[in-house]
C-alpha cells in the first residue's frame, strides 16, 4: 500500500469514529462521484475525497522530495427542518466532531494532521455540503 492511500484510509477511519458517520462513510475520488454515493443514502453522513499531493516549499533537502497529500472532508446533512431542528446547529455539531477525530493525530506518514480550511460548500439535491480541507507531509520515495 502506498502511502498516500494509508492516508487517505487513515483519515476515512477517523471520519467514522464520529458516531453518525460510523457506517455511513463512502472514499470517493470527486465530489462528483459522492452525488451516485447519496443515492438512497440516509442523512448525517460523509465522504472522503482524496487531493492530491503538491510539493512542499518548505523542503529543507530542495530535492522535492517533500510534498503535502490533501484530501476533503465531506459532510452532508438533510436540507430540510424536521421537527424545527436547526440544522446549521447539526452541521457545526458534526463539523466539531469530526475535526476532534483529526486535529492533532498523526498520519500513516508520521506528520500530523493539519487543518487547512473548512467552509459550505452548496447543496446536492436535498442535501447541504460542508467540506472540511485536511493536509499531511509526506516523503516522495518512489
Amino acid at each position: 500500500m502506498t502511502t498516500a492511500v494509508a492516508c487517505w484510509e487513515d483519515l476515512m477511519t477517523r471520519v467514522m469514529r464520529v458516531t453518525e458517520f460510523a457506517e455511513k462513510t463512502v472514499s470517493v475520488l470527486s465530489e462528483q462521484d459522492l452525488i451516485a454515493a447519496l443515492k438512497g443514502a440516509k442523512f448525517p453522513m460523509a465522504g472522503v475525497v482524496y487531493g492530491g499531493i503538491a510539493a512542499n516549499s518548505l523542503d529543507p533537502s530542495r530535492q522535492g522530495m517533500a510534498a503535502d497529500l490533501t484530501c476533503t472532508v465531506l459532510v452532508i446533512i438533510a436540507n430540510d427542518a424536521i421537527g424545527g431542528l436547526d440544522q446549521k446547529n447539526e452541521a457545526a455539531r458534526l463539523l466539531d466532531e469530526t475535526r476532534k477525530q483529526i486535529r492533532l493525530q498523526t498520519s500513516p506518514s508520521f506528520h500530523k494532521w493539519r487543518f487547512v480550511s473548512e467552509r459550505p460548500a452548496g447543496t446536492i439535491g436535498n442535501a447541504v455540503v460542508y467540506r472540511q480541507q485536511w493536509a499531511t507531509a509526506i516523503i516522495l520515495t518512489s
